[in-house]
């Protein structure tokens, strides 16, 4: 992972940060994800738990197609989502929207 900060590229879809990076890693899944909410935004643990949730699942209704593009281009990549601003009881399409948004960058991203 200490790879993926360093060397790691990012883009921002407001209120989503994502980090990720293209990389080889033992296991047969093309990606490995990460979510984060961090305490400076999101006071309290069931607030930052709450978002953490939305996002996992949006991510997981979207993988596939990051899957299908990773195994047709023989890659693999770590990704971190880090929900950076604050939002009020952000809804379950909301960030479905914003995962989904990402995902559809990374697909036209293409590795070095």
């Amino acid at each position: 992972m200490d790879g993926l900060f360093k060397n790691g590229s990012s883009f921002f879809l407001p209120p989503v940060r994502v980090i990720y990076f293209f990389t080889d890693f033992d296991g047969d899944i093309p990606a490995k994800a990460a979510f984060s909410a961090p305490k400076r935004s999101f006071k309290t643990a069931v607030e930052r738990n709450y978002i953490k949730r939305r996002m996992r699942e949006a991510y997981r209704q979207a993988k596939p197609d990051l899957y299908q593009f990773l195994l047709e281009s023989n890659k693999k990549m770590l990704i971190v989502f880090v929900c950076q601003q604050h939002v009020e009881n952000i809804s379950a399409a909301q960030m479905k929207e914003v995962i989904s948004k990402a995902i559809r960058r990374l697909t036209t991203e293409r590795p070095d």
